[in-house]
């Protein structure tokens, strides 16, 4: 309950430094006016009107460059602290049922996940059919995509397999999701060896994660398949 709170607290405490950095942004523009206002009211009056216009201009365009400037390191500095203070991890549930399953929950500042995998090997010593490394898809609010971005307490699924089924063919297989839904390699039902690969951008070493697991059909109930982590 405490570190709930803490986190909460610190959670406020960051998003409040990013409204001050807009804030800033806000200021460092009226500052650019006023800049400008002083200095064409301290210009020589005997100056033609031209001068005026170019002498302002170039004070405006000077001083909302440089604030523009000032304003995009403020921003950088401020999101690299933010990152800094809560780095992006990820937790993985392992999901067994009718559908073999991981679930990505994001833990800290905002990032963008990607996932690889590659059937390692068979459990029964048949060959590897679909050795290849393929890219894995995300599931989120119905939505299917190679890649998610994801925020604080945000969640994501990815299919590793599924019970495959088929009006032209009896029975029902195991099969591998080899990428988008469609992208299916059937095996048998004593399963494989998956490795999934996660990796973040921004890079992470401490984010990405590299797993095998053990993926099979349930020898009591066929139509769900167990998902197992190994080592």
């Amino acid at each position: 309950m405490a570190e709930r709170i803490a986190a909460s607290y610190w959670r406020r405490v960051w998003d409040t430094i990013g409204h001050l950095g807009t804030l800033y942004t806000l200021c460092t523009l009226a500052a650019a006016f006023v800049v400008t206002a002083k200095k064409v009211a301290h210009m020589p009056s005997n100056w033609y009107a031209p001068q005026y216009w170019v002498s302002a201009g170039a004070w405006l365009f000077g001083t909302l460059a440089i604030a523009a400037i000032l304003a995009t390191v403020a921003r950088k500095t401020i999101s690299w602290l933010k990152r800094w203070m809560r780095p992006h991890s990820i937790e993985l549930r392992i999901e067994s049922g009718r559908v073999g399953a991981l679930t990505l929950i994001h833990h800290g500042e905002v990032a963008t996940w990607r996932a690889e995998g590659r059937i390692m090997r068979t459990l029964d010593g048949s060959p590897n059919e679909d050795p290849l490394l393929f890219q894995c898809y995300f599931l989120r609010d119905k939505k299917i995509a190679n890649s998610m971005s994801l925020k604080e307490g945000e969640s994501a699924t990815i299919i590793l397999a599924n019970i495959g089924r088929s009006e032209w063919r009896s029975g029902s297989w195991l099969q591998i999701r080899c990428g988008d839904y469609g992208n299916n390699t059937t095996v048998t039902d004593a399963g494989v060896v998956m490795e999934v690969n996660i990796r973040s951008d921004p890079a992470s070493k401490r984010a990405a994660v590299c797993k095998e697991f053990e993926i099979k059909r349930s020898i009591n109930r066929p139509d769900l398949i167990e998902v197992i982590e190994l080592g």
